[in-house]
C-alpha cells in the first residue's frame, strides 16, 4: 500500500522519521511509537510465512559499518530503559513460542558471534536464573577453563589459589562419585599427579579426616 524508493547521499538522511513524544498524563497508559498487529487465520491447504516486520540488508561496502535493527538508549535521559527488545508470550494455554529468538545461517561459519555481549561496561553478560542451559557436543573455551565436547575439562589458572573448592550439603553427600567399571585402558590410574615442590612439609594428597 505505501511504496517508498529513496536514494542518498544526505548524512542522517531517513526515508522515514518518527519523533514521538509522550507528555505528562493524568493516568498509566500504554503508548506505541509503532505498532504492527499481525493475525493469521487458519488456512486448512496453505502454509503461510508471515513476517511482522523484514530488515532486508543488502551491503556492497566492505568498510560498512551496518545494523539492521539499531536500539540507542540516548545520553540525555535521566531514567532507566527497562528493556532494548521486549519478548513477550501472553498465551495462557499450552500453546508455546518455539524460540524467542531464532539466529540461523546458511553457510558454515558464515556468522562469526550468534550473541556478542564482550563489551566491559556489561555488568552480566547472561542471566538465565533457574532456566536450563541445553545444548549437544559445544565446546566452552575461557582463557583458563576449556570443556571440550565430549566432556573433558582442562583448568589452567595464572595466579594462585584453590582451583576447585566443594561444599557439601549435611546429610548423605559425597563430594565425587567416580564410575570406573568400564575397562580402562590407561596405564596411569585413575588419578595421576605430578607435582613439584620447594615447600616445607607440602602435600601430595592432604587428607583431615575427622568422626564427630
Amino acid at each position: 500500500i505505501i511504496d517508498l524508493e529513496v536514494d542518498t547521499v544526505t548524512d542522517e538522511a531517513s526515508a522515514v522519521n518518527l519523533n514521538f513524544q509522550v507528555s505528562d498524563a493524568a493516568a498509566s497508559n500504554d503508548y506505541y511509537g509503532q505498532r504492527n498487529v499481525i493475525t493469521i487465520d487458519a488456512d486448512a491447504v496453505q502454509t503461510p510465512t508471515v513476517h511482522g516486520q523484514n530488515i532486508s540488508l543488502t551491503v556492497n561496502e566492505d568498510s560498512a559499518v551496518t545494523y539492521g535493527l539499531s536500539v540507542i538508549a540516548e545520553d540525555a535521559g535521566s531514567d532507566v530503559v527497562t528493556a532494548g527488545i521486549l519478548v513477550d508470550n501472553l498465551q495462557a494455554t499450552d500453546i508455546d513460542m518455539t524460540n524467542w529468538i531464532l539466529i540461523r545461517a546458511t553457510t558454515t561459519d558464515s556468522i562469526a558471534n550468534a550473541l556478542n555481549v564482550s563489551d566491559a561496561e556489561i555488568t552480566n553478560a547472561l542471566l538465565v536464573g533457574a532456566n536450563d542451559i541445553e545444548g549437544t557436543d559445544a565446546t566452552i573455551t575461557f582463557t583458563d577453563f576449556t570443556v571440550a565436547a565430549e566432556g573433558f575439562l582442562t583448568m589452567a589458572p595464572d595466579s594462585a589459589g584453590d582451583s576447585i573448592t566443594i561444599t557439601t550439603a549435611a546429610g548423605d553427600s559425597q563430594v565425587m562419585v567416580v564410575d570406573a567399571t568400564a575397562d580402562s585402558t590407561s596405564a596411569l590410574g585413575l588419578f595421576d599427579i605430578a607435582m613439584d615442590t620447594v615447600t616445607d612439609e607440602a602435600s601430595a594428597v592432604n587428607l583431615n579426616f575427622q568422626v564427630s
